[in-house]
């Protein structure tokens, strides 16, 4: 049987839901468990339980003491998916959140929020508040199009005045 590889070791752990520890470890908890590895001693944690993998012996802690509380950064959460392109999902719903107003606009979520205060996106006055899909039709068809034949009739027309 081939030797596991740190990276291998490490690529299982964290698959199934174990954090690397970034916090310090006491001298009496590497001499309870009489351990020569200190300087390599790599520990994740998950739940109480915390593992090092630093050598072969795998020690494993429950509950331990001795160790700094982990404080773990964990990954934004994604923004909401949505199953239905834009123009379908503004067919089929009256109402619509914050988040589906910016999906079909294509903007952020705070960018709506600025359009209902300045009073260009109206929306219910209730929390949490919902859009007529009529009103985002309204703001759609009511956007003005750059198209670059209009930017050169411009500058003819620029041309001609001088």
């Amino acid at each position: 049987m081939a030797k596991q590889s740190k990276i291998d070791k490490i690529i299982k752990l964290t698959q199934c839901g174990w954090r690397a520890y970034e916090g310090q470890a006491t001298e009496k908890v590497y001499e309870n468990l009489d351990c020569g590895a200190r300087g390599r001693a790599r520990w994740f944690a998950k739940g109480d339980l915390l593992v090092c993998i630093g050598c072969e012996r795998y020690c494993t802690l429950p509950c331990p003491d001795g160790f700094q509380l982990p404080l773990f950064h964990y990954p934004a959460p994604p923004h909401p998916t949505f199953r239905l392109p834009p123009e379908q999902l503004l067919a089929k719903r009256i109402f619509l959140n914050i988040n589906e107003a910016a999906y079909i606009l294509n903007i952020s979520p705070r960018q709506v929020r600025s359009l209902i205060y300045m009073g260009r996106l109206r929306a219910t006055k209730d929390l949490p508040r919902r859009i007529l899909a009529e009103e985002l039709r309204a703001m759609i068809s009511g956007t003005d199009w750059w198209s670059p034949e209009s930017e050169l009739a411009l500058d003819d027309k620029a041309r001609g005045l001088t």
